[in-house]
């Protein structure tokens, strides 16, 4: 997140704001945890990753 901020120029950016934005990441990344952990990407990570043409 840090790379993120500096990049953009949001170094001044409220406390508040920053803590909902890196929550909201948390919650993406867990979400994303538990959709491999239960094999909902197969249909899916063909777009990410092809396979041999």
């Amino acid at each position: 997140m840090p790379n993120v901020w500096s990049a953009y120029g949001y170094q001044d950016t409220p406390t508040e704001i920053v803590r909902t934005l890196i929550d909201a990441t948390e919650v993406g990344y867990m979400a994303a945890l538990n959709d491999i952990r239960s094999g909902d990407l197969d249909d899916e990570i063909t777009m990410w990753r092809p396979g041999p043409s």
